[in-house]
């Protein structure tokens, strides 16, 4: 049997066939996914930043963090185990995470062989 989940902004259960947002370790209804500073629901793909457990649009995470910024949440293209970052705090960009995890689908393709001439036939 499926656990239940809460939601991580109005603590409602979550059905399992309702269509949710992750952010990390937690789980939001689509319409709670918004920036906690201007209530703007946040879309898919949209770019995010994470600061104790809350939900930011790009535009206030940088207004509100940019000063005291020092260990990013996230970056784009990471997924929600790890970030990386150049450096500390103070002046440079804040890194974001879009809800985009870098994480290949499927087998890898195979590599075409060196040959020189595709049917086989060399030329005369």
């Amino acid at each position: 049997r499926f656990a239940v989940k809460n939601c991580a902004r109005c603590q409602m259960p979550i059905s399992v066939n309702e269509l949710i947002m992750r952010a990390k370790d937690q789980v939001f209804h689509l319409t709670c996914f918004a920036c906690s500073a201007c209530n703007r629901t946040l879309k898919s793909g949209e770019q995010y930043g994470v600061k104790e457990g809350l939900i930011y649009c790009r535009m206030d995470y940088e207004l509100m963090f940019q000063g005291e910024f020092s260990l990013p949440s996230m970056s784009p293209g990471m997924g929600p185990h790890g970030a990386h970052s150049p450096g500390g705090g103070g002046g440079g960009p804040i890194p974001f995470y879009n809800g985009v995890g870098a994480v290949q689908k499927g087998r890898p393709r195979k590599r075409k062989s060196p040959m020189s001439d595709p049917d086989g036939c060399t030329g005369l």
